[in-house]
């Protein structure tokens, strides 16, 4: 299941009287060897401020770049607003880092967040190989329609494509359809066991990815099942909220530990030990299940 990647990182410079905000961020994490992904790159600086842009060029960390959008510019008053969007893909599976990026602003340089993502294998099998046919003979008077339906089937793919790419950017921070579907407490689950599945915990050069992997599976879950938008708040901030709810102190402690060690992890490059890894994968599922919300009988009030 697709998810949206969204990070939102505020960086506060000396000398400006307001924070200049600077964002990337993914309309996927998880997709298939060949699928194009869109990269989007925003900052907000001050008027009159020199803004120099990253040289983006062929590659986008390991990711291979196919097409880069030029930068459009939004003036805001006493800002303005850069965007950028780069369609890149991968040819090879497993997880991905989009480093970050530094933009030059004046005598300062900010930096955006690192993004990670996944790209899965797409499997075949072996028993739906058929042997390759000689090629069909077509008569004339038909290869005109059938290429003529061959461009008309390549546009609709296209314009789905670019639509669908549309509106995942203005509704990134939404629920996507797709989840509207499933209980947050199954698309919890689901994800944690392929997570428990993956143990890339057990590699110590993966271990910032596992944090992030399972920070993002528990923020969703909370934003979905407590109405607490996760993805916008740091983690005192989630934790505050979650005090506030009919939560039991003790999942909220265990959380609050949680996310604690996620972001020494990821932010301080800190270390974790392989079974710190294991042991607050097993709360995170356990906190799933002891908060699934229960059919109310037939009978009670």
């Amino acid at each position: 299941m697709k998810k949206i990647a969204y990070i939102f990182l505020i960086v506060q410079t000396f000398g400006w009287a307001q924070s200049i905000e600077i964002e990337a961020k993914i309309d996927t994490n998880l997709a298939y060897i060949g699928e194009q992904i869109v990269f989007e790159l925003h900052l907000q600086a001050p008027k009159g401020q020199k803004v120099t842009w990253p040289n983006i060029t062929d590659s986008l960390g390991q990711l291979e770049i196919i097409e880069t959008f030029a930068i459009d510019t939004i003036d805001k008053g006493d800002w303005i607003e850069f965007n950028q969007k780069i369609l890149v893909s991968s040819f090879d599976s497993g997880y991905f880092q989009i480093p970050n990026l530094s933009v030059g602003i004046g005598e300062n340089i900010a930096f955006s967040n690192e993004l990670v993502l996944r790209y899965n294998e797409v499997e075949v099998e072996a028993n739906k190989v058929m042997d390759i046919k000689d090629p069909i003979e077509i008569p004339y008077n038909y290869a005109w329609y059938i290429l003529l339906a061959i461009i008309l089937l390549l546009a609709i793919i296209f314009g789905f494509r670019w639509f669908k790419a549309k509106r995942q950017n203005k509704n990134s921070e939404e629920v996507s359809e797709e989840e509207i579907f499933i209980e947050p407490h199954l698309q919890a689950l689901q994800a944690l066991n392929q997570l428990h599945k993956d143990k890339i915990w057990e590699q110590a050069h993966l271990t910032k990815v596992y944090y992030t992997q399972l920070t993002e599976i528990l923020w969703r879950y909370i934003q979905r099942q407590f109405g607490i938008n996760t993805f916008e708040k740091t983690s005192p901030q989630i934790i505050n909220d979650l005090e506030k709810t009919a939560l039991e102190k003790t999942f909220v402690q265990e959380i609050e530990t949680l996310l604690t060690r996620a972001d020494i992890v990821k932010f301080a490059k800190g270390n974790a030990s392989a079974y710190e890894n294991e042991k607050y994968l097993e709360q995170v599922i356990n906190f799933v299940k002891a908060t699934i919300v229960k059919p109310q009988e037939d009978g009670d009030e």
